[in-house]
């Protein structure tokens, strides 16, 4: 049987299963549930309430991105994600770092990604009905909230699937990407700025996962040096890696998997 595997991230962890890209990934495992770019506070936010007015947009969105802003106001995927009973859980947090969070009020309990393909386009958020947004380069109390939502994630995957193991992509943005030629071609001044700052935080967040989670393991995706690749499906971007990202990442899940059977033996 497959292993059952649950994604809770961006295109950096979920186009290792896609067959375009890893062509048989599905004769090792299944995709069960996939939690799509939304930030870990609102992943274990309590159901936020708005109306159909707070829900006017300002342009028309992709069937896709609709649904993925529906499911981060409904909090319907994290339930989802319990119910699937996953045998191994990959997070990336590039939703957290690039997009950040909201907190509604003064309610520690409800929180929605800033998602500028989504909510930033909705009339709740051009009014700022909410309370404050949080961005890792701008506010003080950003890991405040971040990690007590984290620690309360792991205690109920804790609780509820307590032999699911949780793997950290410990990947970083890329500040170049392959040219015409195959050779490498940076990024613009102002995106490897952008890069440089986004991958401080990221490091920062494996180390502390890494120092206070002992059962959590961090795939180490940061030693070696990565590019964006121009002819991605999705575009030329930091974040959208040339085929030898994905095939290091899926050798490296499978090589924990595999260790993990070992010493269940």
């Amino acid at each position: 049987m497959p292993y059952k595997i649950a994604v809770i991230g961006s295109c950096v962890s979920r186009d290792v299963f896609n067959s375009n890209i890893i062509p048989d990934y599905k004769d090792l495992y299944e995709v069960v549930s996939t939690v799509w770019q939304t930030s870990i506070p609102s992943l274990v936010s309590k159901k936020v309430k708005l109306t159909d007015e707070d829900m006017e947009l300002s342009k028309e969105l992709s069937k896709h991105r609709l649904n993925t802003l529906k499911r981060d106001i409904k909090k319907k995927h994290f339930k989802e994600l319990l119910e699937s009973e996953p045998d191994f859980i990959i997070i990336d947090f590039f939703a957290d770092i690039r997009y950040g969070y909201v907190k509604l009020n003064s309610s520690e309990n409800y929180y929605l990604t800033n998602n500028p393909n989504g909510f930033r386009h909705t009339r709740f958020f051009k009014e700022k009905k909410y309370g404050k947004t949080y961005n890792v380069h701008k506010n003080n109390r950003f890991y405040e909230f971040f990690y007590k939502s984290f620690d309360k994630f792991y205690h109920i995957l804790k609780e509820e699937l307590p032999n699911t193991k949780i793997l950290i992509n410990g990947f970083v943005e890329a500040y170049g990407y392959i040219g015409p030629e195959k050779y490498p071609l940076s990024y613009d001044e102002e995106t490897q700025r952008e890069v440089l700052e986004n991958n401080k935080e990221y490091l920062s967040i494996y180390k502390h996962i890494e120092g206070n989670y002992s059962d959590i393991t961090v795939i180490e995706m940061s030693k070696k040096m990565y590019f964006g690749d121009p002819e991605h499906m999705f575009g030329n971007a930091p974040y959208h890696m040339t085929r030898e990202y994905y095939n290091d990442l899926y050798n490296s899940i499978t090589q924990q998997v595999l260790k993990m059977e070992q010493i269940k033996k």
